[in-house]
This record gives structure tokens, C-alpha cells and sequence, in this order.
């Protein structure tokens, strides 16, 4: 196989499920960064960082086109610095679970500037539900 075809089933394959949460998690962090104290965003965030506060974990869950079947993972945690991380892959008893489309971080991943610009674009509607409802 030559140079040129190799990188050519390089670019063509399908990014994993961590490559593209810890992908998303950076756009919501560089949006959160921008737009930190703007409405929406200041709002969500002292409901995620109250829910936080309390070790509560938040576990995404990804699918591919049924989400009553995701295929991978994942638990979010606040750092000391007030930004989402990504705190371990796998499937860890999540106080509250939202279920992401692969398609949905695709999209954000592959073409961030439109999010990070305008964070209202980004799906918050997970976080504000769900915490208005835990509190």
C-alpha cells in the first residue's frame, strides 16, 4: 500500500467515541470560556455546578441511531478550575444520563466555530431539564 493510500483510509475513518466527547468537551469548554457570563450560560452552569458540588455524576451515553441502544460510555466530572472533563470511560452508576447522538458530535466537532461563537447552538437543553429536575 503506498503513502498516499494509507492516508487516505487515515482520513476516512471513523473518529472513536472518546476521540469525539473529549473533542466536544473542549468546544463546550472553549464556549463556556467566550460566553461564561452571558445568558444562557451563566445560568446552566451555577445549576451544573451546584449539582457538581454535591458528587453527583453525569454520565453520557452515546448512540448511533437508536438511543435506546448506545454503544459507548462515558462519566463527566467539574475540575478545580470550573471546566468539564472527561473522568472515565464506561458505564459508572451516573446520577443523571444523557444520551448523544455520534451524528450530534460529529457535527459539533467537525465544524466548532459556529458553536464556540454562539454556545446556543450547543444542546443544553440536557443539563437544564435535568438538573431542574434533581434540585
Amino acid at each position: 500500500m503506498t503513502q498516499t493510500q494509507q492516508s487516505s483510509n487515515t482520513s476516512t475513518q471513523e473518529p472513536s467515541s472518546e476521540s469525539l466527547i473529549s473533542d466536544y468537551i473542549m468546544v463546550v469548554n472553549q464556549a463556556l470560556d467566550k460566553s461564561l457570563n452571558e445568558f444562557p450560560l451563566k445560568q446552566v452552569m451555577a445549576l451544573f455546578e451546584r449539582f457538581m458540588k454535591q458528587n453527583r455524576r453525569i454520565g453520557v451515553a452515546i448512540y448511533s441511531s437508536d438511543a435506546r441502544s448506545p454503544h459507548d460510555y462515558f462519566t463527566l466530572r467539574l475540575n478545580d478550575a470550573n471546566r468539564i472533563e472527561l473522568a472515565s470511560r464506561g458505564k459508572e452508576n451516573p446520577d443523571i444520563e444523557w444520551k448523544v447522538s455520534k451524528k450530534y458530535l460529529k457535527d459539533v466537532t467537525s465544524n466548532p466555530e459556529p458553536y464556540i461563537e454562539n454556545p446556543v447552538k450547543l444542546d443544553w437543553e440536557w443539563l437544564k431539564s435535568r438538573f431542574s429536575a434533581t434540585e
